[in-house]
C-alpha cells in the first residue's frame, strides 16, 4: 500500500533503459554531477525494504463486495491512486462502456464515476495516475476504429475534463502509456 515503492516498481524499468541506452557523459550532463558521484549513487542505491520483512502471507483471496460495483466488462484501463483503484471503459455484454467505478479495499465499497463530460464510450483505451487524476486515452470504438480522444478524471472532484487533440498521435487501442512524473 506504499505509492512511493508502487512508483519505484514502475518507474524503475524505464529508468534502467535510459542509464543503459545513455552514455556516462550524457548522464553527468543531466544531473550536473561529476562521474564519480553518478557512479557512487548508482552503487549505493537500494530498494526500501518491504515493510513484513519479505515473508509471504497465506495464499489466499477475500472476496470484494459487488455492491454498487460497475457494470461487468472487458477491456477496461485500471489504475491504483494508492488508496483506491479506478476501472473505467470498455466493454460488457451489449456495447462498449464509458463508465467505471472508484474500489477502495478499506472499506470494500464501490462508487460509481461521473459520466458528466466522460470520453466517449470505448474498449481498450489505456489510463495513467498523475497523483490527482486519472488520464484516460485512446482506445477503439464498435466499429473497431482507433480513437485519439480521451480524458482526465479527478476522483475529488468526480469530474471529467477532455483532452486536447491537438498535435495527438493517431487513434489506436490495446497501446500501453506510462506517466513520467510531468506527461503521458
Amino acid at each position: 500500500n506504499d505509492p512511493f515503492v508502487i512508483a519505484e516498481c514502475l518507474a524503475r524499468p524505464v529508468l534502467t533503459e535510459r542509464l543503459l541506452t545513455q552514455s556516462a557523459g550524457e548522464q553527468v550532463k543531466q544531473t550536473r554531477e561529476t562521474y564519480q558521484q553518478v557512479a557512487a549513487a548508482a552503487r549505493a542505491y537500494q530498494l526500501p525494504p518491504i515493510s513484513n520483512g519479505g515473508e509471504c502471507s497465506d495464499d489466499t483471496w477475500t472476496a470484494t463486495t459487488t455492491a454498487n460495483a460497475p457494470y461487468a466488462r472487458l477491456g477496461q484501463a485500471a489504475i491504483w491512486t494508492g488508496s483506491e483503484m479506478i476501472v473505467w471503459g470498455g466493454h460488457g455484454v451489449c456495447c462498449y462502456l464509458n463508465t467505471g467505478g472508484r474500489y477502495n479495499p478499506s472499506t470494500d465499497s464501490w462508487t460509481a464515476t461521473s459520466t458528466t463530460n466522460a470520453p466517449s464510450d470505448r474498449d481498450a483505451p489505456t489510463a495513467v495516475w498523475t497523483g490527482t487524476e486519472m488520464i484516460v486515452w485512446g482506445g477503439s470504438n464498435i466499429g473497431h476504429s482507433g480513437l485519439n480522444t480521451g480524458g482526465r478524471y479527478n476522483p475529488g472532484t468526480d469530474s471529467w475534463t477532455a483532452t486536447s487533440t491537438i498535435n495527438a498521435p493517431s487513434g489506436r487501442g490495446r497501446h500501453t502509456a506510462v506517466w513520467t512524473g510531468n506527461e503521458m
